[in-house]
């Protein structure tokens, strides 16, 4: 079956997948942080994506992928956009989850 996703977002998928699976293994209490609740859709159309089951999009999905790229690369302060896995953010996936964490833990977050 061809894939109708660019190779950017595919990246961003691989990125977010990897992501959701250290919070699954590492910290699951995440998974009800601000952080995973807010791009909570971004982190399911990149395990679909992933996984293959997606390979046809539409445009408002691949945004929500951008968008949860763009917090991560945000609340991280990586300013490493083209990234396709989690390690080339230079940082080790004990800070990128620490960051988040921090992240989740401001005032004025759910």
């Amino acid at each position: 079956m061809t894939s109708n996703i660019p190779a950017r977002s595919i990246h961003f998928s691989t990125i977010l997948a990897e992501l959701m699976d250290a919070i699954r293994e590492y910290r699951p209490h995440m998974f009800e942080g601000f952080f995973y609740t807010s791009n909570a859709s971004a982190f399911a159309i990149a395990t679909d994506i992933r996984s293959g089951v997606l390979t046809d999009p539409k445009e408002e999905w691949l945004e929500a992928l951008n968008q949860a790229m763009e917090d991560l690369l945000a609340v991280t302060s990586s300013g490493r956009k083209s990234a396709k896995t989690l390690a080339d953010f230079g940082i080790t996936l004990n800070s990128i989850l620490e960051d988040i964490e921090m992240y989740d833990n401001l005032p004025g977050q759910v």
